[in-house]
């Protein structure tokens, strides 16, 4: 080919311009390649191409026919860049400026054009020698897209977790936190899963019950058994106490090994609270798997033969033929089954004939239609009291879609078995191994992966490496100079005499040994390991060779990335299927079409399926709610043509069995990667005991507001009663007082000079009774009048309200002796008449029992409480034996002598009905001879 002149460095576009016909015919190449490239292109490397410093193609090895379709004849003498993605041209171009810029190797990430139109993606490394550049490349694209895909299962995980109402959390092997999802979050009073990682539960809001989780937590980790759907108390962050039922299983890696604790918990505070508790999850949820007979046929046996075999109607269903089809035909149902199945159906037939129990067998049947079918078939044998076979029957199931869900899971084990076998990673570095040995001459080597957590540098495999040497470099703690220089990330190729000076290995391990290579493994951008080969005769490595090694070094990196992103991908599921199997809620997605993508257990089991494969490529009008199918998928339109969630609706469910359930319902907007809108991810819980519980309770409620109307009526009743008869007899009693009390006067005023000093004290003792006697008919008409008196509410100042009673009722000339303090006094919501009368009754009454002490005590204080404030009056008076409590506002009930204290027995019953009237509270301490409190409380408005 010709010399063509250079482009410039920097090229305004990846476009480039092509010459004319024949003139690459007329081109002389300035130099060529060497001849004897079969070392070079025989290697094992997956693509390999020399091209010129405009990245025309001079020369592929066969392997770029394998990878992208091109024979290598067909792309030599073609740009490069042609082939290239046209997002990807412009670095492309960067790249090629940088070799000519600096002449070193190139790492480079792009999508080139297979022959059939699609794209591969490969990672090229160039290197610059002259008028050529030498280029190796590598096919990345299934390690492209298993990074999409573990991309894409971690925030379909993310979504789930923070849609559920279900907190889900997991811990290291410490009980520290290693996240969590957002409703957790939002218990524990932060913002952010972030700002809970790092913490254990003696840091979070929550730490009055951290021992006891923490207990719970070892016990799952030791035993490595769960612990499912128990109740324990949780503090919040404010203090508030809650209930939760929560339940933990071992966390466990790809090998099984116990890595910490799985829990979730939901709040059945409520149920707690209502005396209605839930059943334990599993119990509430588990639901027997539930198999439909598709139809029943009897065979009448006589002597050891079958001699007539009757169909059920729904044989139809699953055959194709009627039951008159069938009685036609004795022979129709033999050759109905698949002649491959046919040996196994007829064994069946035999050992039933014969009196013996068969297994249940599944075989294949062709439908009158054509369509081939899978049955379960299940035959029951009767027999007469003599034991002789008379006949059996049989049920008939129709399991096409479980056989198929089966198969397409064996297919998938098979698969997953095979690439195991293939790609397992000990026998992938063996044959990386093997290959550098090959392509190097080395006899020996061995491939060290480092520790992320240490550092130490282990020896994964090795090859033909002398015993005490294997030995002596099996674990490299990160302080070793050997481990130091294999994380250092620069290529060693040297020999043992220079080595030896800064690593102290023992000498005897040299004996025979000439050369060292370390190349550093990468895996993105990060150095994870080193690749070491020893050689007795080997004494220098040429730069082809050298050229080659690093290139598996770069497969063996890409490798172990690919391996750890499938394994990093295989347990991002496994903690997927894990949470939606142990969480209480039934989760489920759907596509565009309202067709089931995937659910969990749960879900599965109330559909009366036994797995989720059955639900898949069903709508709900295939399931056992499709009276409510309709109602289900307008939900799933609504939600994915506006893009909006509909959260916590309650709508009605029917079962397979008929049974008609309460759920409350999620769904949100499932997207893909890029934002749109590719189905709905939808949660339910069952919550028809909690709405049973609720009629129950109004019901209740109806009911005792009925009987509610019906005492107060007969309170309000007895009430006019009792006040009719209190003024009625008040004022029958006041006339015969009168008369009493004057004619004790007049019987004083007339004759009080015939009567003796014993009459006069008579006469004054029938006086003073009837006058005490007027003020009891008072006391009582006083209480009568407050069932009359209307309550009329206003706000009042108690702190003024008591100063001005003391004040009226204590003369100047007594204050001095009473110490009378009040406490900070709130103002209330009350009558302020009715309230004022309970103050004069109370602090009259104190001051009265407190007049023989010097000084008299009087303490008037408040407490407050968000519900209603306690008001309290205490002395240091008489004070009385709290064995007489109960009397204390009794009407005329006294604990003292008249003679000691005067009274009429009404003024504390006065109190208690006016505080009643309030919706409050009144109550009495005393001690004999250390006075009296008395207490009352005024609901809050």
């Amino acid at each position: 080919m010709k010399n063509r002149k250079p482009p410039p460095r920097n090229r305004p576009s990846p476009a480039r311009k092509k010459p004319a016909a024949g003139a690459a015919a007329s081109r002389k190449p300035k130099t060529s390649p060497p001849e004897d490239l079969s070392p070079f292109f025989d290697s094992p490397l997956d693509l390999l191409c020399i091209g010129d410093r405009r990245a025309i193609f001079q020369k592929l090895n066969p392997q770029w026919e394998a990878v992208l379709g091109f024979p290598p004849e067909e792309m030599e003498g073609r740009d490069f860049i042609e082939f290239i993605h046209p997002d990807d041209r412009a670095a492309a171009l960067e790249a090629f400026g940088e070799i000519e810029r600096r002449k070193n190797v190139q790492t480079l990430t792009n999508r080139v054009r297979s022959k059939n139109g699609a794209y591969r993606w490969l990672e090229w490394k160039y290197v610059l020698r002259g008028e050529h550049i030498y280029a190796a490349a590598r096919d990345i694209t299934d390690h492209q897209q298993a990074e999409a895909a573990l991309l894409e299962s971690r925030r379909m995980l993310e979504t789930i977790l923070d849609t559920i109402p279900v907190r889900v959390f997991w811990k290291d092997l410490h009980s520290v936190f290693l996240g969590c999802n957002r409703p957790f979050v939002l218990d524990a009073g932060f913002s952010s899963p972030a700002e809970i990682i790092g913490r254990d539960d003696h840091q979070m809001g929550w730490a009055q019950q951290a021992d006891l989780y923490r207990s719970d937590d070892r016990i799952v980790m030791e035993t490595g058994k769960e612990k499912i759907g128990y109740e324990e108390p949780q503090t919040r962050p404010d203090g508030k106490q809650i209930w939760l039922r929560t339940s933990k299983k071992p966390l466990r890696d790809l090998e099984g090994n116990i890595r910490g604790v799985l829990g979730t918990y939901e709040d059945i505070t409520e149920q707690k609270t209502a005396e209605k508790a839930l059943r334990e999850s599993d119990e509430r949820y588990q639901r027997i798997s539930r198999t439909i007979t598709d139809y029943i046929y009897h065979v009448r046996v006589e002597n050891g033969k079958a001699v007539k075999t009757l169909h059920s109607r729904r044989c139809l269903a699953v055959t194709g033929y009627t039951v008159e089809e069938f009685e036609s035909d004795p022979d129709l149902w033999l050759r109905m089954v698949d002649p491959r199945d046919r040996p196994m159906v007829e064994e069946q037939a035999r050992t039933v004939l014969s009196g013996r129990d068969t297994p249940v067998i599944e075989h294949r049947l062709r439908r009158k239609d054509g369509i081939r079918r899978w049955v379960r078939n299940t035959p029951v044998l009767y027999c007469d009291p003599g034991g002789r076979l008379v006949g059996y029957d049989g049920l008939i199931q129709d399991i096409t879609e479980r056989k198929e869900a089966e198969l397409q899971l064996h297919t998938q084990h098979e698969l997953a078995l095979a690439l195991s076998a293939t790609f397992n990673m000990k026998e992938g570095l063996r044959v990386c191994l093997e290959t550098a040995m090959r392509a190097s001459g080395m006899e020996a080597g061995g491939v060290y992966l480092a520790d992320p957590g240490t550092g130490a540098m282990d020896l994964v495999v090795e090859q033909g490496l002398p015993p005490d040497l294997a030995n002596l470099v099996r674990h490299l703690e990160p302080d070793r100079p050997e481990a130091r220089w294999m994380m250092e990330g620069k290529p060693i190729y040297t020999d043992f005499n220079n080595l030896q000076s800064h690593m102290p290995l023992i000498p005897q391990a040299y004996e025979g040994l000439h050369a060292l290579i370390g190349l550093p493994i990468r895996c993105e951008n990060r150095i994870i390991g080193c690749l070491n080969l020893v050689s007795s005769t080997v004494d220098a490595i040429p730069p082809a060779i050298r050229e080659t090694l690093e290139t598996i070094v770069a497969q063996i990196g890409s490798a172990i990335g690919r391996l750890r992103s499938e394994a990093e991908l295989r347990e991002s599921q496994l903690m997927l299927q894990t949470v939606l199997d142990t969480i209480p809620v039934r989760v489920f997605w759907k596509d565009r079409s309202s067709r089931y993508l995937g659910c969990n257990q749960p879900f599965a089991r109330d559909a009366g399926f036994s797995s989720p494969a059955e639900t898949l490529g069903k709508d709900d009008f295939q399931m056992g709610w499709v009276e409510q199918a309709e109602r289900y998928r307008s939900d799933d339109m609504a939600v994915i043509e506006t893009g909006r969630e509909k959260l916590g609706y309650e709508e009605p469910q029917t079962w397979a069995d008929g049974k008609r359930i309460w759920v409350r319902t999620s769904k949100v907007p499932l997207r893909d990667s890029d934002g749109w809108i590719r189905g709905v991810l939808g949660t339910y819980e069952d919550i028809t005991q909690s709405k049973q519980a609720e009629e129950e309770i109004r019901n209740l409620n109806a009911e005792l507001e009925h009987r509610v109307a019906q005492r107060t009526a007969q309170l309000e009743a007895a009430n006019k009663e009792m006040e009719a008869f209190a003024y009625s007899v008040s004022h029958d009693l006041r006339a015969p007082l009168r008369a009493i009390d004057g004619f004790t006067r007049v019987l004083e005023e007339d004759y009080g000079h015939a009567l003796d000093a014993e009459g006069k004290r008579v006469c004054g003792v029938i006086r003073r009774n009837t006058l005490n006697m007027d003020k009891l008919i008072d006391g009582l008409l006083a209480l009568s009048r407050l069932s009359r008196a209307e309550m009329e509410y206003q706000a009042a100042d108690m702190d003024a309200m008591v100063q001005s009673v003391f004040q009226e009722l204590v003369p100047p000339e007594s204050r001095a002796r009473i110490d009378f303090r009040t406490g900070r006094l709130p103002t209330v919501h009350c009558d302020p008449v009715l309230l004022r009368q309970v103050w004069i009754n109370l602090i009259s009454n104190a001051v009265k029992f407190s007049n023989n002490r010097e000084p008299a005590s009087i303490r008037v204080e408040c407490r407050s409480t968000p519900e209603e404030d306690v008001f309290s009056i205490h002395d240091n008076g008489a004070g009385f034996d709290m064995h007489y409590a109960d009397r204390v506002f009794a009407v005329f009930q006294r604990l003292h002598n008249a003679s000691d204290f005067e009274g009429t027995g009404v003024g504390l019953a006065i109190v208690q009905r006016v505080i009643h009237r309030h919706g409050g509270r009144v109550w009495a301490e005393g001690e004999v001879d250390k006075g009296t409190t008395i207490r009352f409380s005024l609901p809050k408005p």
